[in-house]
């Protein structure tokens, strides 16, 4: 009950004309999801991501066909060959593939092109940092089914946005395209070196999940 008043409470703050989007993360069983989803339904939600577990496309259809929201899903799936069976289903309306996971740019054109086959909108994962950001801009400039942006690197320490000069930052949840060569980006390799790589991971329970937490 708590994630549906958080629900309301938003939709009340920001009013009917912007999207919400509801992350389920692939934590719920069917019948669990189709539950929540159909309290979600008064909240006219943008999108359902991952409502259960995305390796699963029956699962996903059965929501998809009981829930009147959009299902989004495709953060976990790898190349072009993962896609067709969930699009085939109707167990997907948008398209989240990750340039980083599908298999880069040429792989996501491939899977943009058999979305928009279907009538799908793609709306890439990323919540890789700012080299994956710029890419799936010059990604999302030129696919015309694309819907929206998913952008992490306002969470990161300032120090990683610094190492990496040209990312465009979000105004009005607006960016504008990188006018440098290739990405449009460069890297200050001097600045990187002072953080050297530690594993990370997401507790997805705790406050400030969207933050990587270090292992001491």
């Amino acid at each position: 009950m708590k994630s549906l008043e958080l629900v309301a409470a938003i939709r009340d703050a920001v009013g009917p004309d912007v999207e919400i989007f509801i992350e389920g993360h692939g934590r719920f069983s069917p019948r669990t999801a189709i539950q929540i989803g159909k309290q979600l339904e008064e909240f006219n939600p943008g999108w359902y991501e991952e409502p259960v577990p995305p390796e699963n496309v029956h699962a996903l259809k059965q929501v998809h066909e009981q829930v009147n929201i959009p299902i989004a899903s495709g953060e976990r799936w790898f190349t072009r060959y993962q896609f067709p069976d969930y699009l085939n289903s109707g167990a997907v309306d948008i398209v989240q593939a990750d340039i980083i996971h599908a298999g880069g740019f040429l792989e996501m054109k491939k899977i943009a092109a058999m979305a928009d086959a279907q009538y799908r909108v793609m709306a890439p994962h990323n919540s890789n940092g700012p080299v994956c950001t710029a890419a799936s801009i010059h990604f999302g400039f030129c696919t015309t089914n694309y819907k929206v942006q998913e952008i992490f690197d306002d969470f990161v320490e300032p120090w990683v946005k610094e190492a990496v000069p040209g990312v465009p930052n979000v105004v009005d949840g607006y960016v504008e395209l990188p006018t440098g060569p290739g990405l449009g980006i460069s890297l200050n390799e001097d600045l990187i070196k002072e953080h050297p790589y530690k594993e990370g991971f997401f507790n997805l329970f705790a406050n400030d999940w969207q933050k990587r937490q270090f292992a001491k």
